[in-house]
């Protein structure tokens, strides 16, 4: 069993890892968005595209799975429960407030200290764990630390000056480090994929009233943006935040938030291969930093791995 418990971790944390790759390009999609329409607009249309492709593959997916329940003469277990709807609206309504802030932030601020600013849950995400005496292991504060250190050396180039902007991002990766903990909570009790479903549909609803009230949508615009969309849509969202709500039900919230913080060394990586941005000497050290703070993060998981009763 335990064995078992073992090898889902790290399937889970590859996966989060994948996660942070697609989101770390996507980064380099939404900065290229922001020259079509405007942010809530942007994640009006982003979400509402990852829900439209997520909810039948959502729908076809449980239906074989109960017709193979019904078939083994099992009973298939609730799914619309009371947990699945709050949990649900109330990850999606802290998603709408972290990405809803951060694409305002990248519209007057560098992407660079975005990216930094943002990746900071890597250490609020314990530091909210410690609020329910949930200490992480020694290592995995190194971790932090050394991910914290390579995030400064990849992300900030110049002088770090505190800008009105910059706060704004802040309030962004509080939300961010939020939605780490309420998935970490919910995942293992309801149904993951109808939660993403609930999550991504409410950031879509929140998002598009934040259109209507403090935005002017140009049909045209968003035509022109269209291949981003798809992109930051069908994969970042529709994907990715459904990978990431089954993942978390196996790993460690503080693990994944330092895994989830690659995000930034791929938006690196992205810039240089889609932007034709060049790595410094000084950036490439901060990559090797936050990948030795992953790989550390990961030692305390194979020395002790406590069953969990909801593991099977």
């Amino acid at each position: 069993m335990e064995d078992k418990i073992k090898k889902k971790r790290v399937a889970a944390n590859l996966a989060l890892l994948l996660i942070a790759l697609i989101w770390g390009f996507s980064m380099v999609a939404q900065r290229m968005g922001m020259s079509y329409i405007e942010p809530f607009t942007f994640c009006t249309v982003r979400f509402s595209l990852g829900v439209a492709v997520l909810i039948p593959a959502v729908c076809m997916f449980h239906k074989k799975e109960a017709d193979r329940m019904r078939e083994s003469g099992e009973t298939p277990a609730p799914i619309f429960t009371k947990e699945l709807w709050t949990g649900g609206l109330l990850c999606g309504l802290t998603v709408f407030f972290a990405v809803g802030l951060q694409q305002v932030a990248l519209v007057d601020t560098s992407a660079g200290k975005t990216g930094f600013i943002t990746a900071l849950y890597i250490v609020i995400v314990p530091l909210i764990g410690l609020l329910f005496r949930q200490i992480p292991p020694k290592a995995v504060w190194l971790a932090v630390i050394l991910g914290l250190a390579g995030l400064y050396l990849l992300c900030i180039k110049e002088g770090f000056t505190i800008a009105p902007s910059d706060f704004i991002i802040l309030g962004s990766t509080l939300f961010y480090a939020g939605q780490i903990w309420i998935i970490a909570h919910y995942s293992r009790r309801v149904d993951p994929l109808w939660f993403s479903v609930i999550q991504l549909g409410c950031v879509a609803v929140f998002s598009f009233f934040a259109m209507l009230l403090l935005e002017h949508p140009v049909w045209p615009d968003i035509l022109d943006c269209a291949p981003i969309l798809i992109y930051v849509g069908f994969v970042s969202v529709g994907f990715a935040y459904s990978v990431q709500a089954v993942a978390q039900k196996y790993a460690d919230p503080t693990v994944a938030a330092l895994i989830l913080s690659m995000e930034a060394a791929f938006s690196a990586l992205g810039g240089f291969l889609i932007l034709g941005e060049r790595l410094t000497a000084r950036e490439s050290v901060g990559c090797v930093l936050m990948l030795a703070a992953v790989i550390i993060a990961q030692l305390p998981e194979r020395k002790k791995a406590p069953a969990d009763s909801n593991d099977q």
